[in-house]
C-alpha cells in the first residue's frame, strides 16, 4: 500500500521445512503482523485447522535464525479439542527484524480513539480507512508519525466490523453460556446474532476487549 505518503515496508519471514522465506508488508512491523497473522501461523509449519487466533506478543530475540537475531511472534491459538489437538496452542513465526522495528508505536487520545472508531464504519476496505484516517484533521500528525499511527489505526477497523456471531464463536461458549458470562438476555444476544436487534458498537467493542481480540 503507498497511499498520501504512507509506504509500506517489507518483511522477510522464516517459513518452517522450506528453504525460501515468505514476505509480509505494512507500513510499520506490527502493522504488517496484524494484517498477516493467519500468514505467520502457516510459516510457523502449523497443520490442521484452527478455530481462531485468540492473540499473540511480538519479541526480539537475539539467539533466533541461526544466531542472527530476530522477531519471535509467538501467536496463541485455539483448537478444536475433538479434533485430536490441545484446546490452546502457541505457534512461533520468526520474521527478520530488528529490535527497533518493534519500538515505532503512536499513542492515541481516548477522543483520537472514539473519532477513529466511527469512521471505520464508513469504510468496507481497511487500507483506505487508514490511508484516510491518518492523514485526517483528527489527528494532524507530521508525516514521519504517519507509519506508527497507521499501524494502530488498522486494529480499530476490525473491532468496527467484528460481529458479535465473531465474538461469541471466538470465545468458543454456546450462546447460552456466553449471555450467562455477561449477564446478557438470551433472547437479546440471539437478536444481535441474527440480525434482528442492532448491538450498539459500544457493546460489540467492549465484549471484543473483553474476550481477547
Amino acid at each position: 500500500m503507498e497511499s498520501k505518503g504512507i509506504t509500506a515496508n517489507e518483511y522477510e519471514v522464516y517459513v518452517a521445512d522450506s528453504p525460501w522465506p515468505d514476505t509480509i508488508s505494512g507500513t510499520t512491523l506490527t502493522d504488517a503482523i496484524n494484517g498477516n497473522l493467519h500468514r505467520l501461523v502457516s510459516s510457523a509449519g502449523i497443520r490442521g485447522s484452527y478455530i481462531s487466533i485468540v492473540g499473540y506478543r511480538a519479541e526480539y530475540k537475539p539467539g533466533i535464525l541461526g544466531g542472527k537475531g530476530g522477531v519471535d511472534v509467538a501467536i496463541t491459538l485455539r483448537r478444536d479439542p475433538k479434533t485430536g489437538y490441545s484446546a490452546a496452542y502457541v505457534a512461533h513465526a520468526w520474521i527478520y527484524a530488528s529490535a527497533d522495528d518493534l519500538d515505532e508505536h503512536y499513542d492515541l487520545t481516548d477522543k483520537q480513539f472514539s473519532a477513529a472508531l466511527q469512521e471505520a464504519t464508513a469504510y468496507d476496505d481497511p487500507d483506505a480507512f487508514v490511508s484516510d484516517v491518518a492523514t485526517s484533521d483528527i489527528f494532524g500528525v507530521s508525516e514521519d508519525e504517519l507509519p506508527a499511527l497507521a499501524a494502530e489505526l488498522r486494529p480499530i477497523w476490525r473491532y468496527a466490523h467484528l460481529s458479535v456471531n465473531e465474538i461469541v464463536q471466538h470465545t468458543g461458549l454456546s450462546q447460552t453460556d456466553f449471555a450467562a458470562r455477561f449477564a446478557i438476555p438470551l433472547r437479546t444476544l440471539q437478536g444481535w446474532i441474527s440480525g434482528s436487534r442492532e448491538c450498539p458498537p459500544y457493546v460489540r467493542l467492549l465484549l471484543a476487549k473483553q474476550c481477547g481480540l
